[in-house]
């Protein structure tokens, strides 16, 4: 088409084939749209005038180009360009190349170029200002998309499988901005000339680059940019022989509130990963702001750094239900809550206006959180909002729990007894405890369930007065304070017909106080106190044959029964307690017995008379009537024990001395 065909429109042919071009134009504002050329000699259509459109065509397996578009304000947009030389070549200004899938070409993808006059066209330049946009570029030979002039706008590409280099900027590649696009599995992601000044790229994924993600080409060494908030997920992340140092590797006004590659609220550095995903980036903790003011170091040993590198955000939490949604204060929930983004480890919060926050470390299970909380007594009742941290992330505060008023509590009565048929009129008692502040003025307490006479004196003392019936028949008579939220636990009155006894004891390596046989008042309140001696550890305590807590004192808060408390003790690992008996038939011949705690296999005896003796049971005769001081030193190859014990000749025939035992 001559220069002549001006606003010509060149559509809907089906084949041109086996020409050296075959649709070749030199008008200006020319459309040449759905026309399919194949295996021509030289080009598929070749544009040279302005404002021209090529759209939707098709160019398959030309010698070289199967696009040329080379007149100014010019458009590429959507063609199929497959098996060519060359995919497109645009070289006129303001060139628009988009939508295209460019796949399968020997050589260059997309070239975007022309003849380079300085930074701005002038009369003679072309190829400046391109805008290659929104192309699929896929699995062509030597490169994917190249731009050899300033001012272009490579933006929304994906560029895969090329040989070679997926996108290349050459050194008069001046204010070139390259942004959004997607490279993967290219040998080189990006190359890039040191020569190229004032280059801008940033919000590009880079995936299994085969070589590196990004080439810094050798050229003048007097180029400058910034390259940021990229994802950068190969094996070498940056490469080559040129200039590291000429690039910023962060934002330069950052860090700033904008949405980053990876979805965080600031756009920082970059996002430095590899194909495992077991990258920098990746192994760094996560941030409530996408980054991190840790250093990347860009190339090992080069002293270039992406200062603000970007690292995994984390997602806010969101709240939408808490179960149960009320409980009483003094008492222990465990929760679930229902909601969004919940890590394991995150601090749940109940907050009120003017309290301390209530807070418990969640677990997670499945999506939810749970664990449990204690709401002490003090309390404040009504709405809490319920909230979870994160980190420094926090959720919504709007779903609430509701925290009603404890239940009243019963830890005394005094006296907390009585002997049956002591009392002949009504008599007071003093009950203790905590929660009175919720109980009425009248029907809150109760004994036998039948209401009773009482005041109260303060939250945490009730004064009661008890009918005198109450001693008339044996046995618990159970004591209730209710409150706005209900009932106490039933705390008993004990009446009985003598008393009770207590029989209290320990082994030798411990003591307990009170210790022996004893008699109690029903409803008395006894304190045992109790401990193992030194090189000793508790093993157990029981009562009435049930083992407790071996945390010292035992209390027995109202005697209702006879009790037997046992303390049993036993050596710490490896010590040796020593301890032994002794029994006479004649009172002058005594035998002496190892009774040590550990395990020994060296005894040494001191008879206190000038003579010695070895072994676990040995014998003696005392010549002559007194008093002896025997000692046993019990010992292994870690510890050793001495106990020492006084005896007086003659011993009472078949009498057996008490255990002797010195620490």
């Amino acid at each position: 088409m001559s220069k002549n065909g001006v606003q010509s429109t060149v559509t809907n042919i089906s084949t041109i084939s086996e020409f050296d071009y075959g649709i070749n134009s030199f008008a200006d504002n020319v459309t040449i749209a759905e026309c399919r050329v194949s295996n021509n000699t030289m080009i598929g259509i070749d544009s040279n005038g302005n404002y021209s459109t090529i759209i939707r065509n098709t160019a398959i397996n030309h010698r070289d180009y199967g696009l040329c578009s080379r007149g100014h304000n010019s458009s590429v947009i959507e063609n199929t360009v497959l098996n060519n030389r060359g995919g497109i070549l645009s070289q006129g200004n303001y060139a628009y190349v988009y939508g295209n899938t460019v796949v399968y070409n020997t050589r260059r993808g997309i070239s975007a170029g022309g003849t380079y006059v300085g930074p701005e066209p002038g009369d003679n330049g072309s190829g400046y200002y391109a805008r290659v946009e929104n192309n699929q570029v896929l699995v062509n030979d030597e490169r994917g998309i190249t731009n050899f002039l300033p001012h272009a706008i490579i933006k929304g590409n994906l560029v895969y499988g090329t040989n070679n280099t997926g996108i290349e900027l050459y050194y008069a590649s001046i204010n070139a901005s390259v942004s959004d696009n997607r490279l993967i599995s290219n040998n080189v992601g990006l190359k890039l000339s040191d020569s190229a000044q004032n280059i801008k790229i940033h919000q590009n994924l880079f995936n299994d680059s085969k070589t590196t993600d990004f080439l810094i080409d050798a050229g003048n060494g007097k180029g400058n940019g910034t390259i940021f908030d990229n994802y950068l997920g190969s094996l070498v992340p940056v490469n080559g022989t040129g200039n590291y140092g000429r690039y910023v590797w962060s934002n330069p006004a950052g860090p700033e509130p904008g949405l980053n590659f990876m979805g965080g609220p600031f756009i920082a550095g970059n996002y430095w990963s590899n194909p495992s995903h077991t990258g920098w980036s990746d192994l760094q903790p996560p941030a409530k702001d996408g980054y991190t003011t840790i250093p990347y170091e860009v190339v090992s040993g080069s002293g270039i750094y992406d200062t603000i590198p970007l690292v995994r955000v984390l997602p806010f939490p969101e709240v939408l239900n808490i179960s149960p949604s009320s409980a009483l204060a003094g008492s222990t929930i465990t929760y679930q809550l229902t909601g969004n983004n919940f890590i394991d480890g995150a601090l749940v919060n109940f907050t009120h206006l003017g309290e301390s926050n209530l807070t418990s470390v969640g677990s997670l299970s499945g999506i939810d959180l749970t664990g449990s909380l204690f709401i002490p007594s003090s309390s404040v009742t009504g709405p809490w909002n319920v909230s979870v941290n994160q980190n420094g992330l926090y959720s919504n505060d709007n779903v609430q729990f509701i925290i009603n008023p404890a239940l009243p509590k019963i830890t005394n009565l005094n006296p907390g007894g009585a002997i049956q048929n002591t009392h002949s009129a009504p008599f007071p008692v003093i009950i203790t405890g905590t929660g009175f502040d919720t109980v009425s003025d009248s029907g809150g307490v109760t004994v036998d369930g039948s209401a009773i006479s009482y005041t109260i004196e303060s939250p945490t003392r009730i004064n009661a007065l008890f009918p005198e019936t109450i001693d008339n028949i044996l046995g618990n008579h159970p004591v209730i304070v209710t409150g706005i939220s209900g009932p106490s636990v039933p705390y008993n009155f004990v009446v009985s017909g003598t008393g009770f006894t207590i029989d209290a004891s320990s082994d030798e390596i411990g003591w307990i106080s009170p210790s022996g046989m004893f008699s109690a008042y029903p409803g008395e309140s006894i304190t045992f106190q109790f401990k193992p001696t030194a090189g000793a550890r508790i093993k157990n305590l029981t009562v009435n044959g049930v083992e407790q807590s071996t945390e010292s004192p035992f209390v027995i808060p109202s005697v209702d029964r006879d009790y037997a408390i046992r303390l049993n003790n036993e050596p710490l690992s490896g010590v040796i307690i020593a301890a032994f008996t002794v029994e006479s038939v004649d009172g002058y011949t005594l035998t002496f017995r190892d009774n040590s705690w550990g395990e020994i296999n060296q005894w040494k005896w001191d008879f206190g008379d000038g003579s010695f003796g070895t072994g676990n049971v040995v014998s003696h005769t005392y010549s002559t009537p007194g008093s002896y001081s025997v000692s046993l030193w019990a010992r292994n190859s870690l510890s050793q024990s001495q106990v020492i014990g006084d005896i007086t000749i003659p011993l009472t025939n078949d009498q057996s001395s008490p255990l002797f035992f010195k620490s």
